[in-house]
């Protein structure tokens, strides 16, 4: 039996959250609840750490669920490639 391993979701949540508090935070701001200037570039750069790895990391999950191993005895010695050349057939 062949199992296809992919990343769990975990930090693609941490992104919603982030983006969530962020855009909560501003408007609490806006709205002139006084809050640290601290918290929304903590909250800023916390967004931007999350998007960096999965921009670095594929295999990270933060915009999809890629497959990253392939474990189970049919699955030994065998690889296969795939490619895609565009939006025209």
């Amino acid at each position: 039996m062949t199992k296809i391993i992919r990343p769990g979701g975990a930090l693609r949540w941490l992104l919603v959250a982030l983006c969530l508090a962020s855009v909560v935070a501003a408007g609490a701001r806006l709205a002139g609840v006084p809050l640290p200037g601290a918290a929304l570039v903590a909250l800023g750069a916390g967004v931007l750490a999350v998007v960096g790895l999965g921009i670095a990391r594929v295999d990270a999950g933060v915009f999809g669920r890629p497959i990253v191993a392939v474990a189970g005895a049919g699955a030994a010695g065998r690889l296969a490639l795939t490619y895609d050349d565009g939006p025209d057939p």
